[in-house]
């Protein structure tokens, strides 16, 4: 359900390591495919990966390779030659209402649901403020 709290989910994850992603917005004109904007991530070395409020097909072999592969993918910038980089330090996170995975990205994914509470719901508020901002308040250097 749309404003459920997907991607304050993921700012969640990340503040527990100390960390902030690399976000990947969907372009509907314009430059900039799924997988270019994946490839600029990756050779970026933020650990967190989180693309946000996917909608329609996702079909990315350079994903799918990099969830379950040969532990590296080629990935190249604008007007570079590709080059291998290792996927075991990546994080990966998906938000989406309606996003629609190959076979093979959804059988190499977790897919976590998140219900939207009652209108009026109260979270919790801490003396930093809300969770992401005690989490990283509060938790230790990693």
């Amino acid at each position: 359900v749309s404003q459920s709290g997907k991607t304050y989910r993921q700012k969640v994850v990340t503040a527990v390591y100390r960390e902030e992603a690399h976000v990947i917005n969907m372009r509907n004109g314009g430059v900039g495919s799924l997988d270019e904007s994946i490839s600029t991530a990756m050779l970026g070395g933020r650990q967190f990966i989180s693309i946000d409020n996917m909608r329609g097909r996702v079909d990315s072999q350079i994903m799918e390779s990099a969830l379950r592969g040969h532990g590296q993918v080629a990935v190249r910038a604008v007007r570079k030659a590709p080059v291998q980089i290792s996927t075991h330090s990546f994080q990966w996170q998906l938000s989406s209402n309606g996003a629609d995975m190959t076979r093979d990205l959804a059988n190499r994914s977790i897919i976590i649901r998140v219900r939207k509470r009652e209108p009026g719901y109260r979270f919790k508020e801490w003396p930093e403020g809300a969770l992401v901002e005690h989490i990283r308040a509060t938790s230790p250097s990693i």
